[in-house]
């Protein structure tokens, strides 16, 4: 349940592709990773376990500069990345280009024993395979200060993605005299492409008496998974002729549009009220196909009771305060999320749809005590 943001965005990381992103992510396009252990009422409550947040390199310096990297490893692991950068008084614009190209083996086996059973009592598998995967992550963006206390900017980050990967997995079944009871081998070929793109733009305002701050964002993401995988399945005792072979495709969809306005107010000199608005709204196209080879036709036939397409629209529209302060050596921290959401589903296979409306009030709370200047009880 921890939520993964890359510099505060979404960026294709809330659907089932989640893994594939962060591992094409080049390490050298990473600046620094925070971490909200306890998030506050500010923060969307689907990650109840905390926030990571992927900060990516941007240059800062005045004037032009810029760097190119390029990292090496073994068996075909390759990396690369050049950041360019132009700031003056006015203006920050800059862009970063990574590649990543590498190749990882998949080596494996166990060993299982079952103790109340007379048939199957030992398992063995060994797996050994290849994953090929590809990725160009392109980042820009432009900066603008209006004046000293208010600024404008606007940002994209556009990743493309591709894997190739190979699978084979071997099992055998044993009885407790270790004669064979069951022996087959399973081999996987999947291809998986996809993309993310997302776009900001956010104003950062300060005010000078008080110190209050504004803060206003809108942005969109739209992430795209192709996913295509071969299965088959091959038994050797009992023997079998016609061994499983079946096709499975998935393309999945999904876009989603933020709207964000945050204001500080400091209280005094150890206390801040905070308050905001925040709306998701988001659509989900899941299509999932399915085929399985048919030996007496000679050709790969729709299994129809596995293919489906799901397409989820939700929208939610919530509003926080939070308040902080510090006595001495203690802080504290109260705040109240409200969040009306509306969701609508729809299985396009037989036109069955699903409706649901609901509030939900989320409290936050964090108290902490500083023991000495290298010790706090959180």
């Amino acid at each position: 349940n921890v939520k993964i943001m890359v510099d505060g965005k979404p960026f294709g990381l809330e659907g089932s592709s989640r893994n594939a992103v962060l591992q094409q992510i080049s390490a050298t396009s990473i600046e620094s990773i925070e971490l909200i252990s306890n998030p506050s009422a500010k923060y969307d409550p689907e990650g109840s376990s905390g926030i990571l947040n992927i900060v990516l390199k941007k240059n800062s310096g005045f004037g032009y500069n810029g760097n190119i990297v390029l990292n090496a490893g073994t068996e075909d692991k390759y990396n690369g990345g050049i950041n360019l950068n132009m700031k003056n008084d006015k203006f920050n614009i800059f862009a970063n280009y990574n590649y990543s190209d590498n190749n990882n083996t998949i080596t494996g086996s166990s060993n299982r024993q079952n103790y109340f059973i007379t048939e199957s009592v030992f398992i063995n598998q060994n797996t050994d395979g290849n994953v090929q995967r590809n990725s160009n992550l392109i980042k820009g963006g432009i900066e603008y200060s209006l004046n000293p206390k208010n600024s404008l900017s606007f940002n994209v980050n556009y990743n493309i993605r591709n894997s190739d990967g190979n699978e084979t997995s071997n099992y055998d079944y044993l009885d407790v005299n270790y004669n064979t009871v069951e022996s087959y081998i399973t081999s996987n070929v999947e291809t998986d492409d996809d993309y993310n793109l997302d776009m900001a733009l956010n104003y950062n305002g300060r005010f000078k008496n008080p110190k209050q701050t504004l803060f206003g964002e809108i942005s969109y993401s739209n992430s795209n998974e192709e996913e295509i995988l071969n299965s088959v399945e091959t038994f050797y005792i009992p023997a079998d002729t016609t061994p499983g072979n079946l096709n499975n495709y998935q393309n999945e969809n999904s876009n989603q549009l933020n709207l964000q306005l945050d204001y500080e107010m400091p209280i005094g000199k150890d206390s801040k009220f905070q308050t905001g608005y925040r709306g998701i709204f988001r659509k989900n196209d899941n299509d999932f196909r399915s085929e399985n080879f048919d030996y007496n036709l000679n050709f790969y036939v729709p299994d129809i009771l596995t293919t489906n397409e799901y397409i989820y629209d939700e929208g939610i529209n919530a509003m926080y305060g939070i308040y902080e302060s510090k006595i001495n050596n203690f802080s504290y921290s109260l705040g109240l999320r409200a969040e009306y959401t509306n969701t609508n589903g729809l299985l396009v296979n037989n036109d069955a749809q699903t409706e649901s409306n609901y509030f939900n009030v989320f409290p936050s709370a964090s108290l902490s005590q500083r023991l000495t200047q290298s010790q706090e009880i959180q």
